[in-house]
């Protein structure tokens, strides 16, 4: 199950970061012709891997074939990943989608639309899975059955992201002032997530049973005495549901849920009968390990730290590694335009931070919470026989190997020897939980090390990287095409935002070589000489001139805004409050910012005992002596 999720966890991020203003490559009616060819192709290969699978077998193959089988969906598994990437980032599926207003309008439309198109790999592996897992593994088993199993199993782990969608479409019905404010900064936005993680983490479980179609277990002696268990141990659910997949071959146990009203502890029908009295209470004080010790709280945790340190990866990082001449020049093409080869780059990053997130830090967590899972039952029934002997049974009964590694358990025998260890030596099971606290107090910390940073500090080295990569881009374009003011003013911007104000100032009197009447670029060049940080580059007299002619073509607010602060810094205190007023009457976006220049206007009128129509000296704003156009 833990695959599988990392599996979807990758699937649903490919999506979600895949760049949706990228053209499709083909055509509408060649892209469709491209994804049926994928299909089919994709399908052909699968059935090769699985005939050559049988094959292997029918001419006298050792080892387990159901751990084969499985590692053989497993591998498909990865291959359609790969396919899906293609269809995402080579076919640019998801720009040729975002025309239909139903699916660009709806997180709930997108987020299905991508879970049906993968699904169709899904169901091709397993379609073609089914002759020799019948034929090897299960001789009654039928293809109806086994696809409704998969299906069944693997909507778990799609339900959460289709809930989360329809969340943040739900969002967007939120009062104008709400959604201004989740928006405002990444910490409120990232808080409305926890919230709803929480909500999900709390209600999903009852759904998640319903999806499984699980059915409580049947009254009588053995439902009473794990009741009594249960009860001893001071373990509270809503209820114990026999997990009944896969045709009844599921052999395993599990607990859902952080609150007791909506927790369940689900063992599976095979499981059942396959263990004694004894055994059976083992692998549930197992369970009940898990729930003692706060695990799933924990991966609560953990699932929205990966939606901090995935920001923080991706908006410090990114940039970071693009910023490199080697990097930058691989994937950003020689008239400047990021494509395919960027979109592929950042698909790289997002599963590389994936594995290293979830395949290896989470796989160090999860091998240490079941290991003391294991700890516990073994302290709390007073003897590791009977997990051991579980462990061999379900080892006998699954054909799994023993020895056979695991990424998010330890395998059957190395539980089975630090059983023994633990039976010999109580005290290994305190050495264990002070370990595992340990770990935990370690992500904590750095979760927090790296949360107070990216506050700290977080802004303003995103801005930079961003900023020199935006440069080097828009100067890679402007080498393209040197006469295109609009790529002359971009730079512009880019350099002033960096306070390289030399270079924004030829930029923008290259912009006006090009286009006298570029407004943006006078009021902009304008706003510089008014409001530039060093004093070297402040040149009043020259803002007003730039300011007033931009006023002239197009008296927007923020270019009246302009004419304003110039006409402030000139002493001409009227007009510039006449300038702000007409920016008023305009109703701009931000009024709190013009009301608040309009009352710097009048305070000073007030102050200086002025009329209206005086104009006030400020020696402190005189001339330097900056660039001219």
């Amino acid at each position: 199950m833990f695959t599988n999720a990392l599996y979807f966890i990758i699937v649903f991020s490919l999506f979600s970061f895949s760049d949706q203003d990228a053209a499709p490559v083909l055509p509408p009616l060649a892209t469709l012709g491209a994804i049926l060819a994928g299909y089919a192709a994709f399908f052909l290969v699968v059935k090769h891997r699985f005939d050559r699978l049988e094959k292997a077998y029918l001419t006298g193959a050792t080892g387990s074939f159901a751990s084969r089988h499985g590692a053989c969906i497993g591998r498909c598994m990865l291959l359609s990943i790969i396919a899906w990437a293609f269809f995402i980032y080579i076919l640019g599926l998801k720009s040729l989608l975002l025309p239909l207003r139903q699916f660009a309008d709806s997180y709930v439309a997108q987020s299905a639309t991508a879970v049906a198109l993968f699904f169709v790999f899904l169901v091709l592996i397993w379609r073609c899975a089914f002759a020799s897992h019948r034929r090897f593994c299960n001789p009654s088993s039928t293809l109806r059955g086994y696809l409704a199993s998969h299906i069944r199993f693997n909507s778990a782990l799609i339900a959460p992201w289709l809930i989360f969608s329809a969340v943040f479409d739900a969002a967007r019905l939120l009062p104008q002032e709400v959604i201004a404010l989740l928006n405002a900064s990444p910490l409120a936005e990232y808080g409305f997530m926890v919230f709803a993680f929480i909500i999900l983490g709390v209600f999903f479980p009852p759904l998640l049973v319903r999806l499984w179609a699980c059915k409580p277990l049947a009254p009588g002696p053995v439902r009473d005495r794990l009741e009594r268990f249960c009860t001893n141990a001071g373990f509270a659910c809503a209820d114990m549901l026999a997990w009944d997949l896969f045709e009844g071959k599921l052999i395993t146990a599990g607990v859902l849920g952080f609150v007791a009203k909506f927790r369940y502890l689900l063992i599976s029908p095979a499981l059942l009968d396959l263990l004694d009295d004894r055994e059976l209470e083992a692998v549930v004080a197992h369970e009940i390990g898990h729930v003692k010790h706060r695990h799933m709280l924990f991966y609560l945790l953990f699932i929205l730290g990966y939606a901090l340190f995935a920001y923080i990866f991706f908006t410090v990082f990114f940039y970071l590694f693009l910023s490199y001449d080697g990097i930058f020049n691989a994937v950003i093409s020689a008239d400047g335009r990021p494509g395919t080869a960027l979109s592929c780059f950042s698909m790289l990053l997002l599963v590389t931070l994936l594995l290293l997130y979830f395949r290896g830090l989470f796989g160090v967590f999860s091998r240490n919470f079941e290991r003391q899972a294991d700890g516990f039952a073994c302290r709390y029934t007073g003897s590791a026989t009977g997990i051991i002997a579980s462990l061999d049974k379900i080892a006998v009964a699954g054909s799994q190997s023993r020895t056979a590694p695991n990424w998010h358990h330890y395998s059957i025998q190395q539980r089975i020897e630090f059983m023994q260890r633990c039976e010999a030596d109580p005290l290994l099971v305190k050495q264990h939980d002070r370990k595992v606290g340990r770990l935990i107090a370690q992500y904590c910390l750095a979760f927090v090390l790296l949360g107070g940073l990216y506050a700290g500090f977080g802004d303003s080295f995103i801005k930079g990287s961003e900023l020199s990569v935006l440069q080097k881009i828009t100067q890679r374009r402007i080498d393209a095409d040197p006469e295109n003011p609009a790529l002359h003013f971009m730079l512009a911007n880019v350099s002033f935002e960096k306070k390289d104000y030399g270079r924004a100032v030829r930029d923008y009197q290259e912009t006006l070589r090009l286009a006298p009447d570029y407004a943006e670029a006078l009021n902009n060049l304008a706003w510089l000489y008014a409001t530039a940080q060093d004093p070297a580059w402040r040149n009043s007299s020259e803002a007003l001139r730039l300011s007033r002619r931009a006023a002239e073509l197009d008296p927007k607010p923020h270019i009246l805004d302009t004419l304003a602060e110039s006409y402030f810094l000139n002493g001409d205190v009227p007009s510039a409050l006449d300038a702000i007023n007409r920016a008023l009457a305009q109703n701009p976006q931000d009024p709190s910012y013009y009301e608040k220049q309009r009352e710097k206007f009048l305070k000073l009128l007030r102050e200086s005992g002025k009329q209206e129509d005086t104009v006030i000296e400020f020696p402190m704003y005189q001339d330097t002596p900056g660039v001219s156009i």
